[in-house]
């Protein structure tokens, strides 16, 4: 019974050593991404869904949205101010929630932010670009060259002609993962499409300032964002991804939706959405 004991609490220091290296930020920012919901002609909710680190500071009062369509030559900002704030989605067992860095306590602790409003496009066009970014990430993330002095970006892009009135995708699983090393993981963030469009998943590179892909640190790669005993094994169909991590490590992986849907017979990309976590 001792050696259990002995065990246990070897196995409790080595889970919170990888828990409070995963919280060393040098800002808030730990996961985004970006939906939209069609409301009429033109006519969208669009919303930011931020999560941070509860031990940074507090997440801004509002973010700003940038538009733009080449074809349409349209490029604006849309400021949005916070709709939710202050929702705890930290990966803890309920018991254990009051303790989290959110409740200012030790366990660490995540929150989700959102902001939203209705904007109405000014134009209809085929190439909408829709983006957020925020700065800096994680000086401590390994699977990218010199991370602290990149921001973190994301986007959407939907077509508004020929009256399609898109919904974007939406995520039924929160993108902030923990997991221990040599433990067997698979993960997916729940993507689901309320037209029915047929979608599609691949990795992406991790964006920066401007959309610019960030550089991979030797020995990782778009197709091997972790280091691993098996590999990375990522399902395109899916969107399912699994890995067995070596080694302590805090990583970002980035991912694109398609939304796929059959317009007069034919197959059309109508829309695209990028993930971070």
């Amino acid at each position: 019974m001792k050696s259990i004991k002995i065990l246990l609490r070897v196995f409790f220091i080595a889970l919170w050593v990888l828990f409070s290296s995963s919280n060393l930020y040098a800002s808030h920012a730990m996961a985004v991404d970006i939906t939209y919901e069609c409301v009429g002609p033109n006519t969208y909710v669009f919303c930011v869904n931020f999560y941070r680190d509860c031990q940074g500071i507090d997440p801004p009062p509002s973010v700003n949205l940038n538009f733009s369509s080449q074809s349409c030559n349209q490029n604006f900002t849309m400021n949005i101010d916070s709709s939710m704030t202050g929702l705890e989605v930290s990966q803890l067992c309920p018991d254990t929630l009051p303790y989290s860095t959110c409740n200012s306590s030790g366990l660490p602790g995540v929150e989700l932010t959102v902001y939203c409003d209705t904007i109405i496009l000014p134009d209809t066009c085929s190439d909408w670009v829709i983006s957020f970014s925020i700065s800096t990430r994680n000086a401590n993330v390994v699977n990218l060259v010199d991370p602290d002095s990149e921001a973190l970006y994301v986007e959407v892009t939907l077509d508004n002609t020929n009256n399609i009135c898109n919904n974007s995708v939406d995520y039924s699983s929160s993108p902030v993962v923990y997991t221990c090393d040599s433990a067997d993981l698979c993960f997916n963030h729940g993507a689901y499409d309320i037209d029915g469009d047929s979608l599609y998943f691949s990795l992406v590179p991790p964006k920066g300032t401007g959309g610019t892909p960030i550089a991979w640190t030797p020995g990782y790669s778009l197709t091997n964002p972790i280091i691993t005993y098996s590999g990375f094994n990522f399902d395109p169909i899916t969107g399912q991804m699994c890995w067995t991590p070596m080694g302590q490590q805090i990583c970002v992986i980035s991912m694109m939706v398609e939304e796929w849907r059959e317009i007069n017979g034919v197959w059309t990309l109508i829309a695209t959405s990028i993930r971070e976590m």
